[in-house]
């Protein structure tokens, strides 16, 4: 956590998170972070594949959204796909 204040979700667990906290997760279970601050809250994440799995994810590429309607473009990613 940078600042304010993070609920984590993480199957049925929860954790409240303060600046300077920080939380590790196996991100193949149901999770979520809600911002429990009045303010906004700033988190630094960072993403790691297992050492065990091979297969390589694109993790940009999954968080494309299509397009809401025909004429709309897609939504791009940080590398301008």
């Amino acid at each position: 956590m940078i600042s304010g204040r993070i609920r984590f979700h993480v199957g049925a667990e929860v954790f409240d998170l303060a600046p300077g906290e920080g939380i590790f997760l196996n991100s193949e279970l149901p999770h979520r972070a809600d911002n429990i601050s009045e303010d906004e809250a700033r988190i630094l994440m960072v993403v790691a594949k297992s050492p065990q799995k091979a297969e390589h994810f694109d993790w940009w590429r999954a968080c494309r959204a299509p397009p809401l309607h025909r004429d709309q473009p897609r939504a791009r990613t940080p590398q301008g796909d």
